[in-house]
């Protein structure tokens, strides 16, 4: 059994090393029993895709919960699909592409 903590508390609300696939790898292939995720879904959906589509994953076989422990229910919280359009600056106009080389 594996309980992971994904419970940050910092001014920005990120999840710092928490978007490292690797580590969120390593938390799901070692639970050879049971898993058991803690942290705020909102957060962790907004920061990383990866972690988007795992909690999708987890609603839809109705596994997101919420609540005290005693009194666990279905969570209804709407995730919101993390920003991937990363952006860069380029030359000297000013406009920015997305890393796929589309014009935004």
């Amino acid at each position: 059994m594996i309980i992971l903590s994904c419970v940050r508390s910092n001014e920005k609300q990120g999840i710092g090393f928490l978007k490292d696939q690797r580590r969120l790898n390593v938390a799901l292939t070692r639970a050879k029993y049971g898993l058991i995720i803690l942290g705020n879904p909102k957060v962790l959906s907004t920061e990383s895709l990866l972690w988007y589509n795992l909690l999708q994953h987890f609603r839809l076989q109705e596994l997101l919960m919420e609540g005290p422990l005693v009194k666990l229910r279905p969570s209804l919280i709407n995730l919101k699909r993390p920003d991937t359009g990363k952006k860069h600056w380029q030359n000297k106009n000013y406009s920015y592409k997305n890393y796929d080389n589309k014009k935004v």
